[in-house]
C-alpha cells in the first residue's frame, strides 16, 4: 500500500463547503455540454458529454447516502438513462473507426455500422431533448442544501473527511477482487467489472483532489492506464458481439474471428505487463 504524505487538512466547513461546490461544478459542465450535444452529435461532443455524465454521477454516487431529497432516485434514473443513449451511439462510432482501421475485406461491416450510427444517433436525440434540466435544477440546489454536518451524522461518520476515507476503502474492494486473474482470456466478466470500478475509484480521486487540494495525480495516471487498456479490452468483446449478428461472407466472418482473437491477445499482453511494471495498491487518502 502507498501512501500520500500527510499535511494539514483543510477544516470541516471548508471541505463541506468545497463539496458542494464541486458537485454543482460537475452538473453545470453536464448541462453546458448537453447543450452543446443537441446542436452536433459528432464524435468528440459525444465523448465529451460521456465524460461529463461519468463525473457528475460519481459526484451523484458519493454523495448520494447524505441526500435526503426523494427526487435524487428520479435524478439518478435519468442521468443512467442518458447515459445509456450515449454509451450506445460512443460504441457505434468506436466500431466504425476500429473496422475503417484493418482491411478492405470488411468493408460490408462498415457500411452496416454506418447504418447502425444513423439509428442510434436518432436515439440519442430523443433522448437528449427528452432530458428536462430545468425540473432537475432546482432538486439540485435541495441536494446541496442537503450535503452538512447531520447527514454526516446519520451516516455514522465523524466527519465528511472520515466519510471520503470509507468511500475509497469501499471503491477498492473490488478491485482487489477482480485483479487476480485478469489476464486470462477466459476472465472477461472480471474485466468489465475491474473496468468500472477502476474508472469509480479514479473519478473519486479526481473529485477529492479538489476538494482536499491535494496532489492524487500518481495513482489518477496509473488509474487510467488500467482503464484504458481494460476499456480497449472489453471494446473488443462488444465489437465481435455486434458483428456477430450481421450477415457477412464467411470469408469476411473468419477474417473478424482471427482479428479479434489477435487483438485481444496483444492488449491482454499489455495488461500483463502493466499489472508487472506498476502493481495497483491501495492509497491512502493522507
Amino acid at each position: 500500500m502507498t501512501a500520500i504524505p500527510m499535511r494539514l487538512w483543510p477544516d470541516s466547513q471548508t471541505i463541506l463547503e468545497r463539496s458542494k461546490n464541486i458537485f454543482l461544478l460537475h452538473w453545470n459542465e453536464l448541462l453546458r455540454l448537453k447543450r452543446e450535444a443537441m446542436n452536433s452529435t459528432s464524435p468528440s461532443v459525444v465523448n465529451d458529454l460521456g465524460n461529463a455524465l461519468y463525473r457528475f454521477r460519481a459526484a451523484l454516487e458519493l454523495f448520494y447516502p447524505l441526500i435526503s431529497q426523494d427526487s435524487k432516485a428520479e435524478l439518478r434514473k435519468s442521468i443512467r438513462k442518458l447515459t445509456h443513449a450515449l454509451g450506445r451511439l460512443h460504441h457505434i462510432d468506436k466500431t466504425l473507426v476500429f473496422c475503417e482501421s484493418h482491411e478492405p475485406i470488411i468493408g460490408s461491416v462498415c457500411r452496416i455500422i454506418s447504418k447502425l450510427h444513423d439509428t442510434e444517433n436518432e436515439a440519442c436525440t430523443k433522448v437528449l431533448k427528452g432530458f428536462y434540466h430545468n425540473h432537475f435544477n432546482r432538486e439540485i440546489q435541495k441536494m446541496i442544501g442537503g450535503i452538512n454536518e447531520e447527514s454526516i451524522v446519520k451516516r455514522n461518520s465523524i466527519s465528511l473527511l472520515a466519510y471520503f476515507s470509507d468511500s475509497s476503502i469501499r471503491m477498492f474492494l473490488p478491485i482487489h477482487q477482480n485483479l487476480s486473474g485478469v489476464c486470462l482470456p477466459v476472465n472477461r466478466a472480471s474485466r468489465e467489472t475491474l473496468c468500472g470500478a477502476i474508472k469509480k475509484w479514479r473519478y473519486f480521486f479526481e473529485i477529492v483532489a479538489l476538494i482536499l487540494e491535494r496532489d492524487y495525480s500518481k495513482i489518477i495516471i496509473q488509474l487510467t492506464e488500467y482503464q484504458s487498456l481494460l476499456v480497449q479490452l472489453n471494446d473488443v468483446v462488444e465489437f465481435e458481439l455486434l458483428i456477430r449478428g450481421f450477415k457477412i461472407l464467411p470469408n469476411e466472418r473468419a477474417y473478424h474471428e482471427v482479428m479479434f482473437r489477435e487483438e485481444e491477445h496483444r492488449l491482454l499482453t499489455q495488461l500483463a505487463e502493466l499489472i508487472e511494471r506498476k502493481p495497483l495498491s491501495y492509497t491512502f487518502l493522507i
